[in-house]
């Protein structure tokens, strides 16, 4: 519960150890995108 109460999922599939894949920074801006679509 206060993984989900922080919103941290990576630290919880860390605990656990359940096939964690962390792909790293990957240079684009997403985010970014979606807002001026929802715009």
């Amino acid at each position: 519960e206060d993984y989900l109460r922080r919103h941290d999922a990576t630290s919880f599939f860390e605990k656990i150890n359940d096939g964690l894949i962390i792909t790293g920074p990957t240079g684009t801006n997403v985010n970014d995108i979606l807002m001026l679509a929802t715009l």
